[in-house]
This record gives structure tokens, C-alpha cells and sequence, in this order.
């Protein structure tokens, strides 16, 4: 019933689970390789759609312990998925409709440990709960908030989107199966301290915070820059939550230096974007260069002077740390998932304030960065070393504390 040399056999529910699609499904998919690379033996029930890229990708698994099987919701509920109010109702209906197989795994007495691994929500009840103690869950986050101070910054549309979503979290937190499933599991992987500071106080205390997030080791570069370049760049969703129209403002404040900016992704929120780049006189150095493949971002990024990403609600930050992977020099807002990934990082971090005092001192590091090159030089290192140590391999050791509690193998 054991993996190799005696570690436990898991089943791993992980819903968003497909190679190399970024978000929640990348986070899936190179959570099990860790755990697979390690030597536990894994059975990966997710969603029938993952199939094709899943069966694309066998080289990077065939060798491994790890099997796949796939999972429908009934026809008839696809419809969820195509409506944007209602895709998360179908990650439930989907958890529910798996119940009676669940059942039958779990009788089959194949397995040491049940593993729910996505979404990375602390949101949801997880179907899992019917394993009772032998359940672990994460990394979960997603209870993070827009601090009060920058809803002023948002649309109004966007401040009740926030407002329904608060209210949300708080209703979710009174289901009683979600108190049961944070109740019932033996251990929890958190992705940020805000999600942490609002669980439940005994669930927090079989808690560990580690990020959802990582890059391949592959990836990282060093800090390698022209100190005259002064083509900076913002990377994010145009939404506001994001912080873009901080960003702007901040920009803004130095209008005595030369510099350029590349706003990559795209969004709903673009054309309020172009009406405040355009309100606050910087339009012109403003490129909004729409998304680019993440395979070619990195190259894109490497050499900047800095990367801003002043994103106001964030469980991850996947924009900044493939910046620190690149070896840039980084700016951003100390809450949420920034704040867990840079820990410690002498550079960069932002102090929640209102917009204002948000821009000033995103402003300072931004201005200090393009005149200072020893100091850009410096942090470009220290980041590089962050993103070294936020490598997908490096999960195992978060696995490792989440598979192998001595009450799972008594």
C-alpha cells in the first residue's frame, strides 16, 4: 500500500491540474511532480478536459509512480463554466458528483492519505472530509482583502465585486461543511498569512504557510542589466485590483527622470488605464504592449530596471516572482502572497497606505532604482536569490511535512 522505500500511497484530488497553462493548473500539475519526483506514489483524480495535455505530456511522468484518473460533473452543469458568475459553483458540483466514487476509493483500501490539492481556495468544503483523519489539504489561500485604504482607487463596480466577495468569505466560514472539512483534516499547507490570520484559531495551529507558487529552477536567471536602460515594466490582469492606476500615479512623480514603461497583460480594466495614464500626462511613455506567452516573459523581463506589481488583493504573485527570476529589481505592496514570497527582502516592499502614500513610496524605490545602479545591481541579486529558493523542486520538503505525520502510518 506504500510508495517507495515506505512512503504512503496518495489520492490527490486536483481539479485544475494541466501542464503548462499557468494559474491554478500549472499549481496542480507541478505540485504532483514534486510529490511523484520524491518517490510517493500518487493517484491524481481530476477534471476529463485535462486529459489531452495530460497524456501530451507523458514523457515528463511515464517513469514516475503516478497515475491518472478523470472526472466529469454531468453534461448538463457545463453550462456553469461558460457563465462568468458561476464557474466556482461548478467546482462544487464537479466535488459532489464525485462523492460516490470517492467512496469506493476509499473502501478500496489502496491508500494512506487523501490529498486535496485544487483550487488553491480556502473558500470550500472539499470532498475529501469523508476520509476523516488520513485528509490534508493546500496550499489554500484566497481570504485575503483589498485593505480599506485603496478601495477608493477601485471603480465602483469593482468596490462591490469586493464587497460581495468579503461577504462571501464570511458566509463561507458559517457552512457547516466547510467547518467541518478545516475541522476534520489532519494538516494544512496555507499560501499567505492573511489567509492564515482568518481561519479558525485551532485550525491555524495545523497550519504551515508556504506559497501555492514557484518557477522552475530552469528558469532563473542573473541580475544582468545596461544601467541606462530605463524601460521599466508592470506585468498583471488589467483590473483594479491589480494596482495598476497606483502604478500610474506613482510614475507620474517622476517627471523629472527619463524613462519608459511596458504595461503587459490585458483586461477589462485597459481602457480606464489609458484614461488615467493619459489624465496623469505620462501617456506617452506609457506602452500597454497587451500579454505575452509566459514562456517568452522571462526573456522579456530580464535587464529592467524594475518590475512594479502593486497588486492590492493577492494570494500568489506569480508576476513579481518570475521578475525576481529574471533577476529584476522589484516593487511591490507588502500584503498577501507578495508579502509571503519577499519575507525579509531588504528592497522594494511597499507599506499598505492610501493611494497616495502607496505611490510616494512606491515612487522612491522606483526613482532610487534607476539612479542608483549599485543599489538596482543589489537587489536584482537579492531577488534572484528569492526566486532560487521558491523552485518547484523545492516543494518536496512542504510535501514531506504534509505526507509523513506519524499519526497517518498508525
Amino acid at each position: 500500500m506504500t510508495g517507495s522505500v515506505g512512503k504512503p500511497n496518495v489520492l490527490v484530488v486536483a481539479y485544475a491540474c494541466e501542464p503548462h497553462r499557468g494559474s491554478e493548473s500549472e499549481v496542480g500539475w507541478q505540485w504532483i511532480l514534486a510529490a511523484a519526483r520524491d518517490g510517493y506514489k500518487l493517484t491524481v483524480v481530476t477534471r476529463s478536459n485535462n486529459q489531452p495535455k495530460i497524456a501530451a505530456a507523458a514523457a515528463e511522468w511515464n517513469d514516475l509512480e503516478l497515475e491518472f484518473q478523470f472526472h466529469e460533473a454531468p453534461r448538463l452543469l457545463l453550462w456553469m463554466k461558460s457563465m462568468a458568475t458561476f464557474p466556482r459553483l461548478y467546482y462544487v458540483a464537479w466535488q459532489v458528483s464525485f462523492i460516490p466514487r470517492c467512496l469506493r476509493l476509499l473502501r478500496s483500501g489502496r491508500f494512506d492519505l487523501f490529498h486535496h490539492l485544487t483550487y488553491v481556495s480556502a473558500r470550500f468544503p472539499s470532498v475529501l472530509l469523508i476520509a476523516g483523519r488520513r485528509f490534508v489539504l493546500g496550499p489554500i489561500g484566497g481570504l485575503g482583502v483589498v485593505p480599506r485604504e485603496l478601495r477608493a482607487v477601485l471603480t465602483p463596480a469593482e468596490r462591490l465585486v469586493e464587497l460581495v466577495r468579503d461577504c462571501g468569505a464570511k458566509v463561507d466560514r458559517v457552512n457547516p461543511l466547510w467547518r467541518l472539512s478545516m475541522n476534520v483534516c489532519a494538516r494544512v499547507l496555507v499560501a499567505d498569512r492573511d489567509t492564515l490570520d482568518r481561519l479558525p484559531p485551532r485550525v491555524q495551529d495545523k497550519c504551515r504557510v508556504i506559497p501555492a507558487i514557484a518557477v522552475a529552477r530552469e528558469s532563473l536567471r542573473t541580475a544582468a542589466r545596461d544601467p541606462s536602460t530605463r524601460q521599466i515594466a508592470m506585468v498583471g490582469e488589467l483590473t483594479g485590483r491589480k494596482g495598476q492606476s497606483v502604478a500610474l500615479q506613482a510614475l507620474s512623480l517622476l517627471d523629472d527622470l527619463e524613462w519608459k514603461c511596458d504595461v503587459i497583460g490585458a483586461g477589462r480594466g485597459l481602457r480606464a488605464l489609458l484614461d488615467e495614464a493619459s489624465r496623469l500626462g505620462i501617456d506617452q511613455r506609457c506602452n500597454f504592449a497587451g500579454s505575452i506567452p509566459r514562456e517568452e516573459l522571462l526573456e522579456y523581463l530580464q535587464g529592467r530596471p524594475v518590475v512594479v506589481a502593486l497588486s492590492l488583493r493577492e494570494s500568489g504573485g506569480m508576476a513579481l516572482l518570475e521578475a525576481a527570476a529574471a533577476g529584476c529589481p522589484v516593487v511591490y505592496l507588502e500584503a498577501g502572497g507578495p508579502a509571503q514570497l519577499f519575507e525579509g527582502f531588504p528592497y522594494g516592499a511597499v507599506p499598505v497606505g492610501d493611494s497616495e502614500e502607496v505611490a510616494r513610496m512606491a515612487a522612491s524605490w522606483i526613482r532610487s532604482y534607476l539612479t542608483d545602479p549599485v543599489l538596482a545591481h543589489d537587489a536584482g541579486e537579492a531577488a534572484s536569490h528569492v526566486a532560487s529558493r521558491l523552485t518547484w523542486d523545492n516543494k518536496v520538503f512542504a510535501l514531506r511535512w504534509l505526507y509523513e505525520s506519524e499519526e497517518f502510518h498508525t
